[in-house]
């Protein structure tokens, strides 16, 4: 079966390079669609113009995909890992190029997602329903969103109201008795829109005792409060119950964990005939409590976090100015942090100058200042040369730090101890790329290097199983990416890329990533029907962990049923029934099964 996979990706690239006769005669296929982008400079941008990679994921794509998490969506796209801890529910975080998951950045709507105890977000706590884009940026961003942006951000923007009332109601089914029920409504009233989705899912899991509930509500609201000026308030609320087997190597049969999540965001945005201003607020309550009764283990954390934060861009000519501030407080009251608090404060500017129509430069920094860990200075400075139409090539250096978590400082248990002596981890990275947009195909080229100094790590040196974090590495990281695209033509779009990545502890040697990572799909739409065939495959693994190669299926299919336009769709996961682990001790499911029905009423 494995060779079967590997003759399919031959075949896509034959397909994609040797036979552009396939393209019709007509067919001058140039992708001419101007995408933008905010997550490069804070503005708007085409997305062909930014000096970073930046690969942007629309809302058709989501919907072709039935995600339920956007831990689907970023799995296939390159330089990013997804760390999977099994079922619909458990957690899921992201890794860019190589880093930590604590190193990047999950921004919603503006708002930092990651949780300042662990300094992660989870991923499994959005629904894809609420989302109407995703932007990802592959690299340093600490000179505009300062700490934990070491490895890279992802901005989630999620969907607004509509002008005409909307109901739609979304149901799907399949293994391991796994149901999700999403219902959304959006419209507007009189200078109001809104937009509402609430989503129930329920599995048992393919383990045992990996059951799990989880709710998720999402409401958001504009009001235009004059011409050009909008006030914009959203709330978010997560809460799930699960059961947590853990790994093979530690099981805790009868372990739980239950989270609950609030967030308010409150933006207020002006335009003007050179000049954009945003004011925004945010604040965030998460509770979570784990329960093992074998190990008699019960913690609860709870955590606050508050921002208010300010940006403005002035177009001037050649010149584009982006500069804000941020300042946030957050909270801990823990069984194992106790209560701290932290106060932060910034300021940033950025600045894209046009020299001429075919040289962009932008040189930007930012001022961080940390009750904890003073002040730190993360600078940047990119370039995109226009080489000709079609073709650009991108540089880019950027300085960039990662500010240990509340965990790391204060944590206080039976088998580990925080230090309050650690230092932030820093790094410097350099980016060169290519970004071609022909009539044959559409490919982007990367490649990257960063050098990360004083690294956390916990470990046990005195060897009494008390664990301790330390700075205790360094590590090197370089490597990689092709991303490429053809229309063959109206129907079929065929797509490839592939991540090679050399990541290594400087003092061990040891490998920190998986050095191979390749992504093929073959996309099918005609009039209403679509199919889909998706393939991955991770090789050169670290921990002596084996390779694996995975086949996903989608077909789907829009009807009329009764009078109304019905959307069905069939995903087989996992088709060819392998067995592997994304993570060692947390083997993934079997070949299973999802139907879905969604219609607008």
């Amino acid at each position: 079966m494995k060779k079967i996979i590997s003759i399919f990706v031959f075949s896509l690239l034959l397909l994609t390079f040797l036979i552009p006769a396939l393209v019709s005669a007509e067919g001058e296929n140039v992708f001419t669609i101007e995408e933008i982008v905010v997550i490069a400079s804070r503005y708007p941008e085409k997305l062909k113009d930014v000096p970073v990679s930046v690969e942007l994921i629309d809302r058709e794509e989501l919907n072709n995909m039935d995600a339920v998490s956007i831990a689907e969506v970023l799995n296939n796209k390159s330089g990013i890992f997804i760390n999977n801890y099994g079922s619909v529910s458990a957690q899921k975080t992201v890794s860019i190029r190589g880093s930590m998951s604590r190193q990047v950045l999950v921004l919603v709507d503006g708002q930092v997602l990651n949780s300042h105890q662990n300094g992660v977000a989870d991923l499994s706590m959005i629904n894809t329903d609420q989302i109407e884009r995703i932007e990802i940026l592959k690299g340093p961003a600490s000179a505009l969103y300062g700490a934990n942006a070491l490895g890279g951000v992802l901005n989630i923007i999620t969907k607004d109201g509509s002008k005409k009332p909307l109901f739609n109601l979304k149901y799907s089914m399949g293994s391991f008795n796994t149901g999700m029920t999403s219902f959304s409504f959006s419209g507007s009233q009189d200078k109001i829109t809104y937009n509402t989705v609430f989503t129930t899912t329920k599995s048992d899991g393919y383990r045992d005792h990996s059951e799990s509930k989880h709710d998720n509500l999402f409401m958001k609201f504009s009001y235009e409060l004059e011409n050009n000026t909008d006030l914009n308030v959203s709330f978010h609320n997560n809460k799930k119950d699960i059961n947590t087997p853990g790994s093979t190597a530690w099981p805790t049969p009868n372990a739980s964990q239950q989270d609950d999540d609030t967030i308010i965001n409150v933006q207020w945005q002006k335009s003007c005939e050179s000049i954009d201003t945003e004011l925004g607020f945010y604040f965030n309550k998460h509770k979570n409590v784990y329960d093992d009764p074998d190990s008699f283990t019960h913690s609860e954390h709870k955590t606050d976090k508050i921002n208010l934060n300010g940006k403005r861009t002035q177009y001037m000519g050649d010149h584009t100015f982006t500069y804000g501030f941020d300042v946030s407080k957050n909270k801990i009251d823990s069984t194992n942090n106790n209560q701290h608090e932290i106060m932060k404060e910034a300021v940033y500017l950025n600045d894209n100058y046009k020299l001429n129509d075919k040289v962009k430069l932008s040189l930007g920094g930012r001022l961080d200042n940390h009750e904890v860990f003073g002040t730190e200075i993360s600078p940047m400075v990119g370039s995109v040369i226009k080489l000709s139409p079609v073709l650009n090539l991108k540089v880019s250096y950027g300085k960039a730090y990662s500010t240990p978590t509340f965990n790391d400082l204060y944590f206080v248990g039976p088998f580990g101890q925080g230090n309050t002596d650690l230092k932030p981890e820093s790094s410097n990275a350099y980016e060169l790329g290519f970004n071609y947009n022909g009539e044959l195909f559409n490919g982007e080229f990367a490649y990257f290097n960063r050098k990360t100094s004083d690294l956390i790590e916990w470990a046990d040196p005195d060897l009494d199983f008390v664990w301790e974090p330390y700075n205790l590495d360094s590590a090197s990281t370089n490597g990689f990416e092709l991303n490429l695209t053809k229309e063959l033509n109206d129907e079929i779009t065929l797509s490839f890329n592939h991540t090679y990545l050399d990541s290594t502890d400087d003092d061990s040697g040891d490998q920190l990533a998986a050095k191979n990572d390749t992504v093929a799909a073959l996309n099918y739409q005609k009039e209403n029907f679509m199919a889909s065939l998706n393939a991955k495959f991770l090789k050169d693994r670290p921990d002596n962990m084996e390779d694996y190669q995975v086949l996903n299926l989608r077909l789907a299919s829009q009807v009329e049923l009764a009078g109304r336009e019905v959307e069905l769709s069939f995903k087989v996961n996992n088709l060819t029934d392998e067995e592997y682990q994304v993570l060692n001790g947390y083997p993934m499911p079997e070949r299973n099964y999802m139907f879905e029905f969604s219609t607008d009423i």
